[in-house]
């Protein structure tokens, strides 16, 4: 087991995709991965589940570059975890990106040994850096980034309006 924070969770939502993928409805998948976690770590399970199955489609076509015989190829189980991956990397700005990896990659140890471990690293990796990049471009080309950085949701109102209104006098 982790010791990172959140890591129940994390494994959590696994076993919801998991069940579902077996032909579990959500709602009975959820409850029966949950029993056990805190209010906090079932939300987050909760939301990792769902927004993987919401976003299934982005998240594979975010993966495939960077599975040389493309994210098809991938055995089912090992994919999940690269969906889960994927989506805490690209989706929530409130999880550190080492933490998803690691954890990701803990838990593709567990199912496929080391180098299934490595492979998870690896894809994680280069789209933790892929989507880093896209944010930095974001902020500077002016439009939303990060909260609280130039063009974040911190400055929402100031940075959505024309150049020439939001100049200063």
């Amino acid at each position: 087991m982790s010791s990172l924070p959140e890591a129940d969770a994390r494994r959590s939502a696994l076993k919801i995709l998991d069940l579902v993928a077996e032909g579990a409805p959500f709602d009975s998948a959820r409850d029966r991965a949950v029993d056990g976690l805190g209010d906090r770590d079932r939300r987050l399970a909760h939301e990792l589940a769902a927004g993987v199955l919401r976003q299934q489609q982005r998240l594979d076509d975010t993966l495939s570059p960077h599975v040389a015989r493309g994210i098809g190829s991938v055995q089912p189980r090992l994919r999940r975890i690269l969906e889960l991956g994927a989506y805490q990397l690209t989706s929530l700005d409130r999880v550190p990106a080492h933490a998803a990896v690691n954890v990701c990659v803990e838990l593709a140890r567990d199912t496929g040994g080391e180098k299934a471990a490595g492979f998870v690293n690896a894809v994680l990796r280069k789209v933790g850096l892929e989507s880093a990049l896209k944010d930095s471009l974001t902020v500077a080309g002016g439009r939303e980034g990060p909260k609280g950085l130039p063009g974040g949701r911190g400055n929402a109102g100031r940075d959505s309006l024309p150049a020439a209104a939001a100049k200063d006098d």
